[in-house]
């Protein structure tokens, strides 16, 4: 697919801006009601030495270990290093409250555009492993009020419901970074989703049977159970990754990050971008072919022409410019020369 001509240019406001990232879980805790506690984490004080592993945080990961279904498991877990694993079960409680209430502070050191890691819902404190596309995580962004049941999951955007944390985001914090002349872009993390995300749980649950077993590349016994899957972290891992054919999304989940697209970049869904994010940073870029980013780049540029794409390529990507892909990538190629400089 050729790309637009409207693609190929990159959008003016990017060129020089000044980037802010947030890593929100470990940002500013401005709603503590929020807070993610058991079983996907450990609570801990903002000040706690991230060195030294409390007997509390010991018995806590210990306890999430026996409990968690063996289906899902890491296998790999016990193996690895306490520390390692119990940094990853911390929740310092960081929110999208605490994001807004630091807008000025953002925009008064000179930034005038803010990344946000990943916000959908998922289990994890750095949430690459989305459990639902559609969703703000509300351990990130619900507005003080009880967390309650998550809606029910299904592909078609018609059926799509706004939850209070969605609107918090979408109402609040977009809206006040706008006014303070400060751009938004989210991760998009197509490639692949987590064990919790509710296709691919129906799919090992319900094998053939599920409507969702061609997202995934699942292996079978010949009983037609699922045994094992391709992933994303390692074979059977955590990071289950989306079914591709030629470098293209299958066509279910194609059409899934389609419709994820088109919601959080026109959430009135009017025609006009302005009530939604300027962009996206592409996680793993790679790790899906050119044939979907060419056509999900236009997708992007039908919406919003002003709209960049950075991709997180780990190599020259050369390849990846010029209207084919993206407009930027992350500078990992100077890093590697400044680390060891």
């Amino acid at each position: 697919i050729d790309a637009a001509p409207e693609a190929v240019q990159t959008p003016g406001w990017a060129l020089g801006a000044v980037w802010y990232n947030v890593f929100p879980e470990r940002f500013d805790n401005a709603e503590p009601f929020n807070d993610q506690g058991w079983p996907h984490g450990t609570k801990v004080p903002w000040d706690a030495p991230w060195d030294a592993v409390s007997a509390d945080e010991f018995e806590a990961s210990a306890n999430r270990s026996i409990a968690a279904p063996r289906r899902y498991r890491d296998s790999t877990t016990r193996t690895r290093p306490l520390l390692f694993e119990t940094i990853f079960e911390r929740r310092c409680g960081g929110d999208l409250q605490g994001v807004q209430r630091r807008l000025n502070h953002i925009k008064g050191l000179g930034a005038t555009a803010i990344w946000l890691c990943p916000i959908f819902d998922a289990d994890s404190l750095h949430k690459y492993d989305a459990s639902d596309h559609r969703h703000i995580d509300p351990n990130l962004a619900y507005p003080g009020t009880p967390i309650g049941d998550k809606p029910s999951f299904t592909p078609d955007p018609k059926s799509w419901e706004w939850t209070p944390a969605d609107r918090y985001f979408i109402d609040q914090l977009l809206p006040e970074a706008k006014r303070l002349g400060l751009k938004v872009i989210l991760d998009g993390v197509w490639n692949h989703v987590g064990v919790g995300h509710p296709a691919f749980r129906d799919a090992v649950e319900r094998s053939n049977a599920s409507p969702y077993f061609d997202w995934f590349d699942l292996r079978t016994d010949s009983f037609g159970h699922v045994t094992g899957w391709r992933a994303w972290d390692r074979p059977n891992g955590n990071l289950p990754a989306f079914r591709q054919f030629d470098g293209d999304l299958a066509p279910g989940p194609k059409m899934y990050v389609e419709n994820v697209t088109r919601r959080w970049m026109d959430p009135n869904g009017d025609g006009d971008p302005s009530d939604g994010i300027d962009g996206w940073r592409l996680d793993v870029a790679n790790e899906i072919g050119m044939p979907f980013w060419r056509h999900w780049r236009n997708l992007v540029r039908d919406i919003n022409p002003e709209a960049p794409l950075v991709g997180e390529l780990w190599f020259d990507g050369s390849d990846y410019f010029g209207g084919k892909a993206f407009d930027a990538q992350m500078n990992y190629p100077l890093a590697f020369v400044l680390v060891p400089w």
